[in-house]
């Protein structure tokens, strides 16, 4: 199924060529059969869909979406149980994304565009999808972190007991010049408790 078009008409679409972060499976109890698969998209949103059947959890809507353009999700969602409510939680690192066939990826994830690392619940949630702009009013549903402008995640956030790990990149991963400067970054962040 094709992308929506972009929330801006001024816009430009999702590029068609661009690959989303892979999968994540988990068992959404903690348990060790896992249920659940979480599947992010280079428009924004996280989908939770049925581990047997493939059915989305949520009916037709996602998890989680941003509610901006720019705001690609092109590495996997990182799952994690927060330490200080027991809850299993869902990150996400925005910017960047693969896309093999367009050097203009930075069109989906323009320069100027603050990133952002967000997380949120993945169980009991009374209303779905989960907003960024959710999750920036309110702490306890999980972290919101501002990347800064152009710092795009290529990679798979990690958290080991109470830190985010998590690197990015101000270049396009994606330009054949990629590599001649170092513009790589590593976010170490605290998750308070």
């Amino acid at each position: 199924e094709p992308y929506p078009s972009a929330r801006v008409a001024s816009n430009p679409d999702v590029p068609a060529s661009g690959l989303p972060g892979g999968v994540s499976v988990f068992a959404s109890d903690g348990g060790n059969v896992a249920d659940t698969v979480m599947v992010p998209t280079l428009w924004g949103s996280v989908y939770a869909l049925n581990a047997r059947d493939g059915t989305n959890q949520n009916g037709t809507d996602p998890l989680f979406k941003f509610t901006t353009d720019f705001h690609p999700i092109g590495a996997p969602v990182t799952i994690y149980r927060d330490q200080t409510d027991q809850r299993i939680k869902a990150l996400v690192a925005t910017g960047g994304f693969t896309d093999s066939l367009s050097p203009t990826s930075t069109l989906w994830a323009p320069d100027g565009v603050n990133q952002y690392a967000v997380s949120f619940p993945i169980t009991d949630n009374a209303s779905v999808p989960i907003l960024d702009t959710d999750v920036l009013a309110d702490s306890s549903l999980g972290l919101y972190i501002d990347l800064g402008k152009g710092n795009r995640a290529f990679s798979q956030a990690t958290i080991i007991g109470n830190e985010v790990f998590l690197t990015t990149d101000s270049s396009d991963v994606n330009s054949s010049l990629f590599g001649a400067t170092n513009t790589g970054t590593l976010f170490r962040i605290g998750i308070a408790t």
